[in-house]
């Protein structure tokens, strides 16, 4: 008897998969119904890219429950236990520090202000609505059939990076941001503000 079967290598996931930020999700939505005219290419634009990253990417979602205490319970209970809250986050290491990749780090919304030949990046004392990053989604591939490259698709809503900034230099190195997105829910409940999407096994 074995784990590995024919079809293991269809259920992995490889790589350390590419960030986009801020897509449309109706078409992401088009693209995953199969809709001719919303291609990958169409959705997931160069443009849209956070950049390059190192170490990889981790998917976090944390789901705490309590139990129910009764009289006369020996034990645990089906049942009776519920969820607490749930949340979604997203930890990187970018590499890629563009003037708006810093913004997006210091939650100042759509970033920068020009100074001269200078973009001015400061940090802002009141978080807004419009500082939240619509969207961030992770894309990595998985088996490749009939020459086409199969993805899982992660999406989190209503981002900002928690961590801060901390930028170390140093020689034959290069300057990297420890980055943590978290999703926030519009609605509150105890679901977290996450979507996993896999493609269905034929």
């Amino acid at each position: 008897m074995k784990s590995f079967t024919d079809n293991s290598i269809k259920n992995m996931v490889f790589d350390a998969g590419v960030i986009y930020f801020n897509i449309v999700k109706a078409d992401f939505e088009a693209f995953l119904a199969g809709e001719v005219l919303n291609t990958f290419e169409s959705v997931f634009l160069d443009s849209k890219k956070l950049g390059a990253t190192t170490g990889g990417n981790t998917l976090s979602i944390v789901q705490e429950y309590r139990e129910i205490e009764v009289d006369g319970k020996f034990g645990k209970v089906k049942g009776l236990t519920i969820l607490s809250f749930s949340d979604a986050s997203l930890s990187t290491s970018l590499k890629e520090l563009s003037a708006a990749n810093i913004a997006k780090v210091l939650n100042n919304g759509d970033g920068s202000i020009v100074v001269g030949d200078y973009n001015k990046i400061t940090v802002k004392e009141c978080l807004e609505a419009s500082d939240y990053i619509d969207n961030i989604v992770l894309i990595s591939p998985r088996y490749c059939e009939g020459g086409t490259t199969e993805f899982v698709f992660v999406l989190l809503e209503n981002v900002i990076n928690t961590n801060g900034l901390e930028l170390a230099l140093e020689d034959n190195n290069e300057g990297t941001i420890e980055l943590v997105f978290e999703s926030h829910k519009t609605v509150n409940d105890r679901a977290a503000q996450v979507e996993i999407y896999t493609v269905i096994p034929v």
